[in-house]
């Protein structure tokens, strides 16, 4: 594997500059080693807070409220007549899409909600 150039263990690398390093900075412990793991340490996305106002306020864009509120009109909580039907659900979202969707929908609250609810879905929102 040496010859192609490819180490055969390439974490080792990290184990000798570290020691390689600690060994010549004894004295001054201003400068930290950083490990492979701390570079790539990714937090989970329900942590990462929203970045925008927009994003803050309305889970749902407005755009997809009137979207699935003109789904829910027409076909109330069937979403696989909604996957179906390409005059209504003209971006042809998947059923599971539009799950997704709806469910988030519903579980709006009244001040993030900017447009009406269809009869159809009334009895699925939970009043505020």
């Amino acid at each position: 594997m040496k010859s192609l150039g490819l180490q055969s263990a390439p974490n080792t690398l990290f184990n000798v500059l570290d020691s390689q390093e600690q060994k010549e900075n004894n004295e001054s412990s201003s400068t930290k080693s950083c490990k492979a793991i701390e570079l790539y340490d990714i937090p989970e996305s329900d942590i990462i807070p929203k970045s925008t106002l927009a994003q803050r306020m309305l889970p749902v864009s407005i755009e997809n409220q009137k979207y699935m509120a003109k789904c829910f009109a027409k076909h109330g909580e069937e979403y696989f007549k909604m996957s179906r039907d390409i005059k209504v659900n003209d971006m042809q979202h998947t059923e599971n899409h539009l799950r997704k969707l709806g469910a988030k929908f519903l579980l709006l609250k009244k001040s993030q909600r900017r447009v009406d609810i269809p009869e159809k879905i009334r009895h699925l929102i939970i009043s505020d």
